[in-house]
């Protein structure tokens, strides 16, 4: 009966060890397969030997077959110490280690193999006449030696990975934690056979042990890199990639998000179960519908998320008979990428507005200085000769002063925007103009704007318009005044005014007369601080343009200026003092330095001198 007993439970370990032993070492890559493979091999050495000693009839027989069973004892012990070791870390395995586990070893098989002369393994031996055990004996020191050797070998495997599972981090507890029982199962199956040796077949009970075990190790120590690894690794992957990633079932609802995914959700909780576009309303429903074949174009972006856009791909799962069992439905954020290829627009617009605000604009004050050297070449009287040198003069100074704006607009955008007096930079830049007899009313009330520094640019371009092209200009004025939470800085003239034809394309780049540069040049610098510019003239009465300064991006020091103004008011009948300071072509007048708009303590801007 044992004997049968022993052959099926041999076959079936050797089928279950080879099998696994073949797999490990045609596919594994860990550095624990060799101590793997030969602790099969061990185990298969131990299950024949018991075989064996069982069918041999006489002691001599028996006694050979067990001492080859108990080579196989001492190898097991060996190679799952190592396994242990190795599938931990805990110890380099190296030749010293190697010798420090063999010399026992081959120690005590010698006292085992070289027992009948000196008897220091078995004191005595006979054959048994129960018929679950091969033969009766009486051990001796060198047997208890031998257990003392295998126990330590086991047991310190066993708190190996003992401390292993411990410190194994919860995506890896569990493999952790079944190649543990596995060991464990092992360990005591031949824990047992020490302890029961006088009573019970110890073979049949550590074939017992391996067979309960075996399987348990090869899935807990290889499962996760034979089986599991790929849909670990994509798991890691989704869990920490910086992609959103939906999975819907086939009505749209959300089965699964990733923590990006989450991040994009108020309520992660409430999010599960319903309706993507119910959780994200600005997704692209033509998407989610399926009517576009292929994902969403990188420019064809969208910002789900106010202030966020992003790149959407959306593929079908099917079941195995091809039908919709859901989507993934993934999100790649591009807003970053977006700012910068606008970065990188506005780089090269900025490059071409600088370029075109230098060439229009040098070209000008050269035909002046062409003008006025043609002009005194012809001319015989000293004093005139001098007075056309120094018009060229101040046209050289103001191509110098065109070459620092054009060199301050390539660095717009790089610095930040400053506040300035709106009523200074008028008058500074009417002052590098020749009005040609009008006159500049500033009546900014102190307003500041925080704008880029080109905003002198703008004013200086509404000024030359004025006087190049109003034909009768006499006055211009310029007002600030608060409309609701904006600033209005309205610039006007009484000069011929736009015709109607005209006004849709006046801001266009190239339209009107020259280069058509100035009125582009100068919607495009208010529109980099957030401000706008129109044109509501009436023709024949005057060029009328509103500058629309947004809340936040202006001041006014006025909080005293308003009161001080309507004190002001009253005392001259009901009419508003205006600054009204005719200027002259390269000259500014004293007065304009000597009249502040910005308010200092309790002055009046408005007041005089």
């Amino acid at each position: 009966m044992l004997e049968e007993i022993v052959a099926f439970i041999a076959i079936l370990l050797t089928i279950l060890s080879s099998g696994l032993a073949l797999l490990v070492w045609s596919r594994s890559k860990r550095e624990f397969r060799t101590s793997f493979v030969l602790l099969m091999v061990s185990q298969m050495l131990i299950m024949w030997s018991f075989f064996l000693d069982v069918r041999s009839p006489d002691i001599e027989g028996k006694l050979f077959w067990n001492n080859i069973e108990y080579l196989g004892y001492l190898l097991a012990a060996i190679f799952f110490f190592l396994f242990a070791v190795q599938y931990t870390r805990e110890i380099k395995v190296d030749r010293k280690i190697a010798l420090l586990l063999g010399v026992p070893a081959v120690l005590i098989l010698l006292a085992v193999i070289t027992n009948p002369f000196h008897h220091f393994f078995y004191l005595h031996t006979a054959l048994s006449g129960d018929d679950y055990r091969s033969f009766v004996a009486v051990y001796g020191p060198g047997f208890y030696i031998y257990v003392a050797y295998s126990v330590v070998l086991l047991v310190g495997g066993i708190a190996a990975l003992a401390h292993q599972f411990l410190r194994a981090t919860n995506a890896h507890r569990v493999r952790v934690g079944v190649t543990c029982l596995a060991s464990t199962l092992g360990v005591i199956a031949v824990l047992l056979n020490f302890i029961f040796v006088s009573t019970a077949p110890g073979g049949l009970l550590v074939s017992l042990g391996l067979l309960a075990s075996d399987l348990l190790l090869f899935v807990g120590a290889f499962g996760f890199e034979l089986f599991s690894m790929v849909p670990f690794g994509l798991d890691k992957v989704m869990m920490t990639a910086r992609g959103m990633i939906f999975i819907l079932d086939d009505s749209d609802k959300i089965l699964f998000m990733n923590p990006a995914a989450e991040s994009l959700v108020r309520d992660t909780g409430q999010a599960y179960r319903s309706d993507l576009i119910a959780v994200l309303p600005n997704f692209p429903k033509a998407a989610i519908a399926g009517n576009k074949a292929e994902s969403l174009d990188i420019e064809d972006v969208h910002e789900i998320v106010p202030g966020r856009f992003f790149d959407v791909t959306v593929l079908p799962i099917h079941d195995h008979a091809g039908r919709l069992s859901g989507k993934t439905v993934t999100l790649r954020e591009v807003t970053a990428q977006r700012a910068a290829e606008a970065e990188a627009r506005l780089a090269n617009h900025k490059l071409d507005l600088m370029t075109s605000i230098t060439r229009h604009d040098v070209l000008n004050q050269l035909t002046v200085i062409e003008g006025h050297l043609s002009l005194a070449s012809m001319k015989a009287d000293p004093r005139a000769v001098q007075g056309h040198i120094s018009a060229s003069h101040q046209a050289a100074l103001n191509i110098q002063k065109l070459l620092d704006i054009a060199r301050e607009y390539q660095e717009m955008g790089k610095r930040m925007p400053v506040w300035q007096d709106v009523g200074q930079k008028l008058r500074e830049a009417g002052s590098s103009l020749d009005l040609k007899g009008a006159s500049l009313t500033v009546d900014t009330k102190g307003a500041e704007v925080l704008a880029d520094r080109l905003l002198e640019k703008v004013l200086y371009n509404l000024i030359d318009n004025s006087i190049a092209h109003g034909e009768k200009v006499k006055h211009i004025q310029v007002v600030a005044s608060e409309v609701g939470q904006d600033l209005r800085i309205v610039y006007s003239d009484d000069g011929v005014g736009i015709p109607t034809d005209m006004k849709p394309k006046l801001f266009t780049k190239g339209f009107g007369h020259h280069s058509g540069l100035g009125l582009y040049l100068s919607r495009e610098i208010l529109a980099h601080s957030g401000m706008t510019i129109t044109e509501d003239g009436e023709p024949g009465k005057g060029a009328r343009f509103v500058m629309t300064v947004p809340q936040g991006r202006f001041r006014n020091n006025a909080g005293l200026a308003a009161t001080a103004l309507a004190d002001r008011t009253v005392e001259t009948g009901g009419r508003p003092e205006e600054s009204s300071i005719p200027l002259t072509a390269g000259k500014v007048p004293s007065a304009l330095f000597d009249r502040r708009e910005a308010v200092r303590g309790d002055i009046n801007p408005m007041a005089k001198d």
